[in-house]
């Protein structure tokens, strides 16, 4: 996987009234895999942004399980 593009948004946007970060990226050879495919991926994402733990959106709770 490799980074192409990376911006930075500050304010509101379309994404967030936050400022965000936009990243394009390159899947490479994991182009049409999908992550339940990959070996300890929600465990290894979460650890690298635990922040994730507490991400919720209109369909689920904060930390929920059926999130990811």
């Amino acid at each position: 996987m490799k980074i192409k593009t990376i911006r930075i948004l500050n304010g509101a946007n379309i994404f967030s009234h936050q400022p965000v970060l936009v990243m394009c990226l390159d899947l490479e050879e994991l182009k049409n895999k999908e992550s339940r495919e990959i070996v300890d991926f929600n465990r290894r994402l979460l650890e690298s942004l635990p922040e994730l733990k507490e991400h919720h959106c209109t369909h689920c709770r904060a930390g929920d399980r059926k999130c990811f």
